[in-house]
């Protein structure tokens, strides 16, 4: 599932049978730094599915307001998709949180642990 910024960035979600096992992020957008980002402290295990049980999908693409910021060290790195909207939040792996809004639409990815980039040389 590919999720386009207007500013170019984007986001792809990999899918297995409909259900996010994965995050890549292809174009970075503009990322604003944050003294001070924490993930929700209320976090619930689970998965995430799209497009119901229909393993037919090959591909979706959404095209949205994409929004990213990042911790001083910048290994704490949150996605917002669309507008600021009340969610809760879904750990699908170790280091990947969804935010999912009230109407069960993706509103937000989280990335946590992020290592260092690699120094330019």
């Amino acid at each position: 599932m590919e999720i386009e910024g207007t500013d170019g960035s984007w986001l792809i979600l990999d899918l297995n049978g409909g259900s996010v096992h994965g995050v890549e992020v292809a174009v970075w957008p503009e990322v604003r730094k944050r003294s001070a980002l924490v993930p929700p402290n209320e976090v619930t295990e689970g998965r995430i599915m799209v497009g119901g049980n229909d393993n037919g999908i090959a591909s979706i693409e959404m095209n949205t307001a994409l929004a990213a910021e990042a911790d001083d060290a910048e290994q704490t790195i949150h996605f917002r998709l669309g507008a600021m909207r009340q969610t809760k939040t879904v750990r699908i792996a170790r280091d990947i949180l969804i935010d999912v809004d009230g109407r069960d639409r993706i509103a937000g990815v989280w990335l946590l642990g992020v290592p260092p980039f690699p120094e330019a040389q």
